[in-house]
């Protein structure tokens, strides 16, 4: 007995020791962690987005803007287990995964919970059949089984961007790759690839992996399905698009009052949102804001604004000015706390830190006059006469020749970022990793004369800043300046022999007129002469080096520091030879952007630099200052250029053109251009000669009119099947110049 009194005052001795020691420890060593976790479950602090900048026009009318509205999302995870069972003791509801969505049979049932939490076994539970969706369709106004099919369809997708990011993940290949390779396929059959067909591609490195190919697809199934993806596109039975930006208030309330789980994997997102009022108009031009591309991109936001500070439905600028200003843009997260009240509820809130909304960006752009540009451009790019897949394509780009200040501009097709901005994101990832490709390409490549293939037009690219092509005979006012002050002589009363195969060599070809000189060369676009002064055996050495230098010296093959994300480079050779240089003389086998382009004619307008392209005028309330880049120009060569470009619109070919009323006093000064497609994918294949088209037709110059901005302008229409530079591309300038100088 005296034994087991001792074990039994040893044990609670023990006891006492250890109480006393978990007493320390809470009180002492680990105080502040248990103060901590008492602070929080009586208050929590949270990050509140930062509203972005607004991005205006020159009349403060909005471009770009944040707005905050309530969207329907969709959730992944939650439609996936949306098959329920009721417990016949408790009557709570239960939800379960379906086995379709799991990588199991189709056609397998899920299976109702071991045990309810009030005891109940397996066998209480009754299964509930699948709700109609019908009343939040009406609510919606939306067709009946609209949002079943998008729902479906949504699945399918996850699923195969879930293929996709293992082959990433196990094999190492870039996502862009991997969609691109997929719609390569898709073109190439006529048919639509799964993510597990284009992942079977890669079979081979799979192979004796499973474990890490099972790993990365639970990775990327728990990732993605449990991401809210935005419900605001569906394609209705009528074969027609539905867009909801919003949800009607009666739907809102039907999600929120759903407490059995009739609608789960549906509910309200309430959102900031950018919106684009112009919507298509300068999609280009401003761009915009997609998530965080990678790991790496969210990790400097955090580091910046703090940890936690990325919010899931945080936008950065990808592309346009939405991209150039990203850091002005953008807005400071905040931080809120909230804390409980007597019932125990989060209802008294604090700001900690008041989230500061990002500065404005002020354009030189007006809307009215994009919107003019806009209607003379689609005038002339029209469908009938492309000659290339896809809508017709084309640009228009006008700036100040003397600040470089980007007075208008606009393309087609172009694209509404308020529809569905995941499909603009995707297509940005695919073009980009195919232009990555590209530049790699032609850095590796060892050959002088080595051109870089040229850009297949999309969506996602700009026709302005970022396609280049083929400047055909507006490239020749670079081309009778370089000749004229390099000191070569050239011919003043060329006779050319126009489209005549008998006279060596036989290409280019021309057309029928007079003798000309420099100026008749400009005014009448002579090919002949400028290829003859360009292959000239006395002068060929001197200028496998010149031409590429007067290129660079009017900023071609260059970017021109136009204040976009996005801008191309343009194509020229490194080393021309005899036979390159004379289509280099005529603007072939080279690439140039209408920004570009309009450089060079505004170097021609002021004489005396090339003014570096911007849209935005102010920045959070600070001017933009001009830049300019001095080039010497002899004053007699520049005056004879201007002399053939402005013969050009009044006897050449572009004469007739601008003899409107509303451009009585304007002085017009252009250059036409009509440049063979070559080497373009995106161009219909032809038998015929080359040089029967399709063809790029262009128009190049500046106007000015006393009193008045004077205007430098570019037009490109990409692959037309007929017409000319000056009767297809010249109106639309005319067109647009009848308006600007008389509003």
């Amino acid at each position: 007995m005296r034994r087991r009194l001792f074990v039994l005052y040893l044990a609670v001795c023990a006891a006492l020791l250890a109480i006393e020691v978990r007493v320390f420890h809470l009180q002492v060593v680990s105080h502040e962690r248990w103060v901590a976790e008492a602070a929080a479950y009586r208050s929590q602090e949270h990050t509140v987005a930062g509203p972005r900048g607004r991005i205006v026009d020159a009349d403060g009318a909005a471009l770009a803007e944040d707005r905050a509205t309530v969207r329907l999302a969709f959730v992944p995870g939650e439609w996936a287990s949306r098959e329920r069972f009721r417990c016949g003791a408790c009557g709570a509801v239960s939800f379960r995964a379906s086995p379709r969505w799991y990588g199991g049979p189709a056609d397998r049932p899920a299976t109702p919970p071991r045990r309810c939490s009030c005891g109940a076994s397996r066998d209480r539970f009754e299964r509930l059949p699948e709700e109609d969706l019908a009343p939040l369709e009406d609510a919606l106004g939306v067709p009946s089984g609209t949002l079943s099919h998008a729902a479906d369809e949504t699945m399918r997708d996850v699923g195969d961007e879930i293929e996709l990011t293992v082959v990433s993940q196990v094999v190492g290949v870039r996502m862009a790759t991997l969609r691109t390779k997929r719609r390569q396929l898709e073109d190439e059959t006529g048919r639509p690839w799964s993510g597990a067909e284009v992942a079977s591609r890669w079979r081979d490195e799979l192979e004796g992996r499973e474990f890490y190919v099972e790993d990365a697809r639970q990775q990327a199934r728990a990732d993605l399905y449990g991401r809210p993806v935005a419900f605001e596109r569906f394609e209705v039975p009528s074969g027609g698009t539905l867009v909801l930006k919003s949800i009607p208030a009666e739907a809102e309330r039907l999600l929120e009052l759903d407490r059995d789980g009739r609608y789960r994997g549906l509910r309200t997102e309430a959102v900031v949102q950018r919106s684009y009022p112009r919507r298509g108009l300068l999609a280009h031009a401003v761009g915009v804001v997609t998530p965080f591309r990678d790991r790496a991109e969210r990790d400097a936001y955090e580091a910046e604004f703090g940890k936690g500070s990325a919010l899931p439905q945080t936008r950065v600028g990808r592309t346009g000015l939405e991209g150039a200003y990203e850091e002005a843009l953008r807005g400071r997260p905040g931080r809120l706390r909230s804390e409980r009240d007597a019932d125990g509820l989060f209802t008294v809130r604090t700001v900690v830190q008041a989230p500061r909304r990002g500065a404005d960006v002020v354009t030189h752009l007006r809307a009215d006059a994009c919107e003019h540009a806009y209607q003379a451009l689609l005038s002339a790019a029209t469908a009938d006469g492309y000659g290339g897949h896809g809508p017709p394509s084309g640009a228009f780009f006008a700036m100040d020749p003397d600040t470089g200040a980007v007075l208008a501009m606009a393309e087609t097709p172009t694209f509404d970022p308020n529809v569905s901005l995941s499909e603009v994101t995707q297509r940005i990832d695919e073009d980009e990793d195919t232009l990555a490709q590209g530049e790699a390409w032609y850095e590796a490549s060892k050959a002088e004369t080595a051109l870089r293939p040229l850009q297949r037009p999309s969506v996602a690219l700009s026709r302005v800043s970022r396609i280049a092509v083929e400047p055909g005979s507006a490239m020749k006012i670079v081309t009778v300046l370089a000749l004229l002050e390099s000191g070569h002589p050239v011919p003043e009363e060329y006779a050319c022999a126009g489209e005549s195969r008998a006279v060596e060599p036989k290409y280019p070809k021309c057309h029928t007129h007079g003798l000309v000189g420099p100026e008749g060369v400009l005014a009448y676009s002579c090919n002949r002469w400028c290829a003859d002064c360009a292959s000239d055996r006395a002068w060929r050495g001197l200028h496998t080096t010149l031409f590429p230098a007067w290129a660079q010296r009017f900023g071609l093959a260059a970017r021109s520091g136009l204040d976009v994300v996005g801008e191309g480079r343009g194509v020229y050779p490194r080393a021309p030879d005899g036979i390159l240089l004379r289509q280099l003389s005529i603007g072939q086998s080279m690439g140039a952007t209408p920004v570009q382009m309009a450089r060079v004619a505004s170097a021609v307008q002021n004489g005396g630099w090339l003014p570096v392209p911007h849209i935005a005028a102010t920045v959070g309330g600070r001017p933009v200052e001009p830049e300019r880049v001095p080039i010497a120009l002899d004053p007699g060569a520049l005056a004879r250029v201007r002399t053939g470009m402005r013969g050009c619109v009044t006897y050449g070919t572009a004469k007739h053109i601008f003899e409107r009323p509303e451009l009585a006093g304007v002085v017009v000064v252009g250059k036409t251009g009509t440049a063979t497609a070559t080497g373009l994918d995106w161009v219909e294949p032809t038998d015929k000669d080359p040089s029967d088209g399709p063809w790029h037709l262009w128009f190049v110059g500046y106007a000015e009119k006393p009193g008045a901005r004077p205007v430098a302008f570019a037009v490109v229409l990409h692959a037309r099947t007929r017409g000319v530079g000056g009767d297809e591309a010249a109106p639309v300038v005319a067109a647009f110049l009848s308006w600007w100088f008389a509003s």
